[in-house]
C-alpha cells in the first residue's frame, strides 16, 4: 500500500509541474504528446469534437460523444456496410477509412480504462493542487506522454521531426467528401440522427487547424498558452495537449513495472503495461481486420466483437 501512495504521489507531482509550473510540488520537469498521431483513418469520431470551430456546425457538437458513447457494435458494424453505399471509386477509401476506425476503437477501448485508472487514482489521492476537478487536464497529461513514448519507440521521432498537422489528417477534398458522406449515413443509420453531408470534411479542416496552432516543438506556444489560460483556471488544458520533443523510452504511467491496476468500469485486476495494451491491440486488429474489410462480419459478430463497451471502455449507453 505504502508503495502505491508513493507512485501516486510521484506521478501527482509530476502531473501538477506539467499543469502548473507555479505549483512547486517537485524539480520542474516535463512531458506531453497526444495519442492520436496516425494518419486519417485511424482518427475514428474524433475529428467530430472540433466541428465547434465552425459556429455554423454548432448544433452537431455533440455527435462525437454520441458515437463514442452509444451503442458501438451498430456504428462499426453500419461503418463495416458503408463502402456498399459508396460510388465505385471511393469504395476502398472509405473501407480504408472503416478499418482505421476499427482500429481506433478497439485501441481507445482498450487504453481508456488504463488511463481512467491512473487518472482516477492521482485525483483522489489527496495531492495538494490536484482533485477530481482537473480530471480532464490529467487525462490529457498522461496520454500525451503516452503518445510520445509510443511515438519515440516506434517510429524514432519526436515532434521535431514529426509535424501532426502534416503527417495526419491527409486526404485531398474528394476523399475526405466521400468519407464524410460513408459518415453522414452512418449516423442515421445508427443513432436516426440527420447531419450534413460535409461534417465530417469540415471538421477535419477544423482539426488541422487546432493541430497546427497547437504544434509547438519549442515550447513558446505551449508555455504562452499556460499562462493565459492560467489567468482564467488553475490548470492549462491547452499547455497539456501541446505536444512536446521528448525522447522517451518509458513513462511514469506507462507501468513497465507491471503493477497492477484495477479497471475502473469492471473492476479486474490487471498488470499490463501500456505497450502490452498496444501490442495486444493490434494483434486483435490483425484478426478481425480482414473480415472486416470483406465485408462478411455480422451484426452478431460485431455485437460479441464489441461486448457492449464504449470507446472508454465502459459499458455502452442505451
Amino acid at each position: 500500500m505504502m508503495g502505491k501512495i508513493k507512485r501516486r504521489t510521484t506521478k501527482g507531482r509530476i502531473l501538477c509541474q506539467q499543469l502548473s509550473p507555479m505549483i512547486n510540488l517537485l524539480e520542474k520537469c516535463s512531458r506531453v504528446l497526444p495519442l492520436r498521431s496516425l494518419k486519417q483513418k485511424n482518427q475514428g469520431p474524433d475529428p467530430l469534437f472540433f466541428c465547434v470551430v465552425s459556429p455554423s456546425l454548432a448544433p452537431y457538437r455533440n455527435l462525437g460523444s454520441l458515437m463514442h458513447d452509444k451503442k458501438p457494435a451498430h456504428l462499426i458494424y453500419s461503418i463495416s456496410k458503408s463502402p456498399e453505399k459508396t460510388p465505385s471509386n471511393k469504395k476502398e477509401v472509405v473501407r480504408a477509412f472503416g478499418a482505421g476506425f476499427l482500429c481506433h476503437y478497439l485501441l481507445d477501448r482498450a487504453a481508456h480504462p488504463f488511463v481512467y485508472a491512473q487518472q482516477f487514482a492521482l485525483c483522489n489521492a489527496g495531492i495538494e493542487g490536484l482533485d477530481k476537478r482537473d480530471g480532464h487536464e490529467v487525462h490529457a497529461v498522461i496520454e500525451s506522454e503516452l503518445d510520445e513514448m509510443i511515438l519515440y519507440t516506434h517510429t524514432g521521432h519526436t515532434v521535431s521531426s514529426f509535424k501532426p498537422y502534416k503527417e495526419i489528417l491527409q486526404a485531398n477534398e474528394g476523399t475526405l467528401a466521400a468519407i464524410s458522406h460513408a459518415v453522414c449515413s452512418t449516423f442515421w443509420e445508427t443513432y436516426q440522427r440527420l447531419s450534413p453531408a460535409n461534417l465530417f470534411e469540415k471538421s477535419v479542416h477544423n482539426y488541422r487547424k487546432i493541430q497546427c496552432a497547437t504544434y509547438s516543438p519549442h515550447g513558446f506556444k505551449r508555455n504562452l498558452y499556460g499562462v493565459v489560460e492560467r489567468r482564467f483556471r488553475r490548470h492549462s488544458f491547452a499547455q497539456a495537449f501541446c505536444h512536446r520533443p521528448l525522447a522517451l523510452t518509458e513513462s511514469a504511467f506507462d507501468n513497465h513495472e507491471h503493477n497492477v491496476w484495477v479497471d475502473p468500469f469492471t473492476n479486474e485486476c490487471h498488470t499490463t503495461s501500456f505497450e502490452d495494451i498496444f501490442t495486444n491491440t493490434l494483434e486483435e486488429a490483425n484478426t478481425v481486420i480482414p473480415h472486416f474489410i470483406s465485408g462478411s462480419l455480422s451484426l452478431d459478430e460485431t455485437i460479441a466483437l464489441c461486448r457492449n463497451l464504449n470507446f472508454s471502455g465502459k459499458p455502452a449507453c442505451a
